[in-house]
C-alpha cells in the first residue's frame, strides 16, 4: 500500500489486515466490496474509469508518508521494546 501511494498510484485493497484501515483512513484508492475474485475484476475496471479514481489521485497527494529513516527508527522502537520485554533463557 505505501509503495503504492509513494510513487502515486490508488490502491485497491481488501479488508483483510490493516490494508482496510489504512485506506478508510487516508482515502487513497478503493476498498473491494466483495471477495469474489469475478466480481474484484470488474469493479477494479470500474474504479479505474470512476471520479472517485481521480478524486483518489488527488487524495495521495496530501498523505504524509513517513520517510526510510522514520520506518527505520519506528521498527528500532518496537523490536527494542519487544527485547526488552522478552524472558531470557536460563
Amino acid at each position: 500500500l505505501s509503495e503504492s501511494w509513494a510513487v502515486g498510484i490508488p490502491a485497491y485493497v481488501t479488508e483483510k489486515g490493516a490494508l482496510g484501515e489504512r485506506m478508510r483512513r487516508e482515502k487513497g484508492g478503493r476498498i473491494a466490496p466483495t471477495s469474489d475474485p469475478v466480481l474484484i475484476a470488474e469493479d477494479i475496471c470500474t474504479f479505474l474509469e470512476s471520479k472517485e479514481y481521480q478524486k483518489a489521485l488527488t487524495d495521495i497527494q496530501h498523505i504524509n508518508m513517513p520517510t526510510r529513516k522514520m520506518m527505520w527508527q519506528s521498527y528500532q522502537k518496537l523490536y527494542s521494546s519487544l527485547l526488552a520485554s522478552t524472558p531470557t533463557e536460563q
